[in-house]
């Protein structure tokens, strides 16, 4: 849990937010204005796998899927799942679900 809870402030975090470490964070939320298209999953999986090499190295990520990403209410918020798995247990998979739409608001 502990694990999922690191990854999940990690992905929430922007560059520059924290003061005296201005590189913590990922540079998912810079997707928000970005055009949807085919290549929006390579790029989110490209951001969170650099900050999580960097930052939890204990941690693989397995996979990032785009899930659900037009809906009738909110057709322009990016909803992603990344599954990982702790480096010392390859065989026990989690999972966190959030909306790249959450980072507009800072």
């Amino acid at each position: 849990e502990q694990a999922k809870h690191n990854l999940r402030n990690l992905l929430l975090t922007v560059k520059g937010e924290r003061v005296m470490q201005p590189e913590l964070g990922c540079d998912i939320w810079k997707m928000v204005f970005d055009q949807i298209d085919d290549t929006v999953r390579q790029k989110a999986e490209t951001h969170i796998r650099n900050a999580v090499s960097l930052w939890l190295p204990y941690l693989e990520i397995k996979e990032v899927k785009v899930v659900n990403t037009f809906r009738e209410t909110d057709e322009n918020i990016l909803h992603l799942e990344v599954v990982f798995y702790l480096i010392d247990d390859p065989n026990a998979y989690d999972s966190i679900t959030f909306d790249v739409e959450s980072f507009v608001n800072y």
